[in-house]
């Protein structure tokens, strides 16, 4: 009987042939690590050093040896090992006593700057406020930026969340304070777990939705009325001294003298007496003794 044919799978090289696990006690094996590991065409030294041409060139044998396809953690590693080989075999000794001398530099530089990126994260109140205007997403953007910076050094800072909330719940807007309070509510009692990412994507999701609907430092019917009552009190207080409660109504204000001096006579076309005036009355027009008006009737 004639047996089926065996199904060969397609790969456009040997190497890409091994899916997972490299077996380098077999000769395919050993073959794979000896031509993945081969020297670079080009040697690589600082004193020409020619970036684009190495990248060039890491990249082809890159794609060759299918660095850059990971199927396993265990093939993951043995890449890595193959990748390392292939640029120390590529290097001149010099270079490589140079390169190490930079990576030393840049790993302390990398220390310090990560440092002064989690001082800026301590300061976010401080910059919403004075820096982004409370423009919610201005803030985003500045906080995004740096936190990419923190993470392309392999850095991270453990406590960003709790400083974008304390931002967040500086500035004057009420109904977005009142929204975020209820995110860390549900955040601190474990009813939600949150992201910076995510964190960062609600409060500009809400920061749009308030100015869309023109509610974004919107004021409340009590600070309406704050308003109102103030410039009532400014208008009172910069009528001229003398003049009378009603704006002038036709009537002079007399001082009056004697035992009844606290309190206001108003002429009506007879003479009467007023009733006792009012702190606000007393307040607003500076009285410090009594006065009589006169108003004609």
């Amino acid at each position: 009987a004639n047996q089926a044919a065996a199904v060969t799978a397609f790969a456009k090289s040997p190497v890409r042939a091994i899916i997972d696990l490299i077996d380098y006690s077999s000769k395919a094996g050993s073959s794979v690590y000896a031509i993945n590991t081969t020297p670079l065409p080009t040697t690589f030294s600082l004193d020409s050093p020619n970036i684009a041409g190495l990248l060039n060139e890491l990249t082809n044998r890159s794609r060759s040896a299918k660095w850059e396809e990971i199927n396993t953690q265990t093939r993951q590693s043995q890449n890595n090992y193959q990748l390392y080989e292939c640029l120390n075999r590529s290097v001149t000794i010099d270079t490589k006593d140079q390169l190490k001398l930079i990576l030393d530099k840049a790993s302390a530089s990398t220390r310090t700057t990560a440092s002064v990126i989690r001082k800026k994260f301590s300061k976010l109140e401080a910059y919403i406020i004075d820096t982004a205007s409370e423009d919610i997403k201005a803030f985003n953007t500045y906080v995004k930026g740096e936190n990419r910076k923190l993470k392309a050094m392999g850095e991270r800072s453990t406590d960003l969340l709790e400083h974008i909330f304390e931002a967040y719940l500086s500035v004057s807007d009420k109904n977005f304070t009142s929204y975020i309070q209820q995110v860390r509510t549900d955040y601190d009692t474990g009813r939600e777990n949150l992201t910076v990412e995510q964190l960062l994507r609600r409060g500009e999701t809400h920061f749009q939705i308030l100015k869309e609907r023109g509610e974004w430092k919107a004021k409340t019917s009590e600070q309406e009325e704050i308003i109102a009552l103030k410039a009532q009190i400014e208008t009172m207080r910069s009528k001229p001294r003398g003049q009378s409660q009603q704006g002038g109504r036709g009537g002079n204000v007399i001082p009056c003298q004697g035992r009844n001096s606290r309190r206001n006579r108003v002429y009506e076309g007879k003479w009467t007496w007023q009733g006792k005036v009012t702190h606000l009355q007393r307040h607003s027009r500076g009285l410090s003794g009594t006065s009589v008006q006169r108003t004609d009737g």
